[in-house]
């Protein structure tokens, strides 16, 4: 019983020693410069939409470009006619340093109906963060291997394992900010631009519809006129 005792007293102080540790570096850190460190404090959210000839081309591009450029797609939903790409909207995530030459290259290669760039802020930075990061991966790491213990009761354990699962939680939401801090958000809509004919197409309709157009509005009247002159007729009919 006392072995066991003092290698949870062991345990205990091994989780302090990291801890102070922790403390002492983030101490550390705030007395130093952190040049360098600091995340963008601006963050990039492209909001585009645009139009192409060649829209399967286009999108085929885009993807060897996004991943040539370090980035990578985050959700996408592409329409299909006659078994050709004919329309797409694609999220992508392109790290900020390279975001210009994405959006340039989006500019080259189509023709821009609206770009919208919405920012916000980020106050963090990598130094701390990482501090923090770091500790609590070492600190799950001396959790797993207490669960090896086998002094420990099946209550202990499950402690303990519910404890690690919260860390790995807060370790994700780090990583989630650190991505989202480092990474531009590129919302493209892409739709296929209308050819010589569609274009000649809607020209003839409103041609011919400015041509016609009195000729319209007369059979439209004397429409009108006919039935309201039935209508009369019909209550005058009634009241006799």
């Amino acid at each position: 019983m006392k072995k066991h005792v003092r290698i949870l007293l062991a345990l205990v102080a091994l989780i302090a020693c990291l801890s102070l540790a922790a403390c002492s570096a983030d101490s550390d850190y705030h007395d130093r410069d952190p040049d360098g460190d600091q995340l963008p404090t601006l963050i990039h959210n492209y909001d585009i939409s645009a139009e192409s000839d060649k829209v399967g081309d286009l999108k085929d591009s885009l993807e060897k470009k996004c991943e040539a450029l370090g980035g990578y797609i985050e959700d996408k939903d592409i329409t299909y006619s006659g078994g050709e790409c004919s329309s797409f909207d694609i999220v992508y995530r392109i790290p900020q340093k390279n975001a210009e030459a994405f959006i340039d290259h989006i500019e080259a290669n189509s023709e821009v109906e609206s770009l919208r760039d919405d920012t916000s802020y980020s106050a963090e930075n990598t130094a701390e963060v990482g501090i923090e990061r770091s500790t609590l991966v070492k600190k799950a790491e001396l959790l797993e291997r207490m669960l090896y213990d086998n002094s420990l009761s099946v209550s202990e354990k499950t402690e303990i394992v519910e404890e690690i699962a919260e860390i790995n939680k807060k370790i994700d939401r780090i990583d989630t900010a650190l991505a989202d801090a480092r990474f531009v958000t590129v919302e493209l809509s892409v739709y296929e631009a209308p050819t010589a004919l569609d274009n000649f197409m809607s020209f003839f309709i409103i041609i011919f519809m400015f041509a016609f157009y009195p000729t319209f509005v007369t059979v439209a009247i004397i429409v009108v006129v006919v039935i309201i002159k039935k209508s009369k007729k019909k209550k005058t009919a009634e009241a006799k």
